[in-house]
């Protein structure tokens, strides 16, 4: 069980920002929209239910500890990639598109503790 997911300290404060929205769009789905969902038939024509819908969904699915762990094993590759490399490259290729890279940060994510990685998973 990882305690504080949703709040990583800032400052030397825990931030219950993004708790508070989450509580919020639970508050906003609750009873009876969320029996119907659960439960009932949903008509999907209308276009306001599909997009409360979709947008309960994505937070439900992309809210998930094992997102977490994804993104920290994700930061643990690239920055081992990078350190064994020394730096970052100056220009990247992604899809095909050349990317300048602003080297300015990349102490800040080479050094990220728990907290700055659970910023950068809510970030997303």
């Amino acid at each position: 069980m990882k305690f504080y997911l949703y709040a990583p300290v800032e400052n030397g404060q825990r931030n219950y920002q993004l708790e508070q929205k989450l509580s919020n769009l639970e508050q906003l789905f609750g009873m009876p929209f969320w029996s119907e969902i659960s439960t009932g038939y949903i008509d999907l024509s209308n276009k306001v239910t599909r997009e409360g819908i979709a947008l309960l969904t994505a937070v439900m699915y992309l809210r998930n500890p094992s997102f977490f762990n994804r993104t920290a094993e994700i930061y643990q590759h690239l920055r081992s990639f990078y350190m064994a490399a020394g730096e970052p490259p100056d220009r990247v290729e992604i899809g095909g598109r050349k990317y300048d890279v602003d080297k300015a940060s990349w102490p800040a994510y080479r050094d990220a503790g728990e907290d700055d990685v659970k910023r950068m998973w809510l970030d997303n």
